[in-house]
């Protein structure tokens, strides 16, 4: 009798105990996992989410001249700069350029040689691009350039600049 006494006070301990368990260890438990999971979800410091990506983009193009004219202008075309932020540096960052009515050209130091590059530009650093538009199809009034931003082969934000002509023959640039 002594001993079933003691054997059944010694269960009824262990019980309490496995209730402490379950009422105060498991709940820590679920909300550490829970911590854990919401953690690996956020995302790393070095990415961009797509709002932000675009609102980089707004500050990383900027246009040097106001307007410019094919037959009046010391550029080959309209200057557009690319200055890659230091979060997209060495970081698999790419900007891709391109246009639907113009050609895109390149026109850098040390021989100031202008190349064509097409209707689309592939960027991997800070670099200014020129606008002009194609002298082989008929002088065009307007066109649009798209600034793409990509991490690797996903496009996490663009914006556009449409460049149009004046009565004068000027272009000039405006970003949406």
């Amino acid at each position: 009798m002594i001993k079933d006494f003691i054997l059944q006070d010694y269960m009824n301990k262990c019980i309490v105990r496995i209730e402490n368990v379950i009422w105060n260890v498991i709940p820590l438990l679920i909300m550490v996992s829970f911590s854990a999971l919401l953690i690996s979800c956020s995302p790393k410091s070095n990415e961009i989410s797509n709002v932000d990506a675009t609102e980089e983009l707004r500050t990383a193009v900027k246009m040097p001249m106001d307007k410019y004219s094919p037959m009046m202008s010391s550029v080959p075309g309209l200057p557009v700069e690319v200055e890659f932020l230091d979060s997209w540096k060495d970081s698999g960052y790419d900007v891709i350029v391109t246009c639907n009515n113009g050609i895109l050209l390149s026109w850098n130091p040390p021989d100031y040689v202008v190349n064509e590059q097409g209707n689309s530009f592939k960027l991997s650093s800070s670099s200014t691009i020129y606008w002009s538009p194609n002298r082989m199809q008929q002088m065009t009034s307007e066109d649009t350039l798209t600034f793409s931003l990509y991490k690797g082969n996903n496009e996490i934000g663009q914006i556009a600049l449409e460049i149009k002509a004046d009565d004068q023959g000027f272009y000039n640039g405006m970003m949406r």
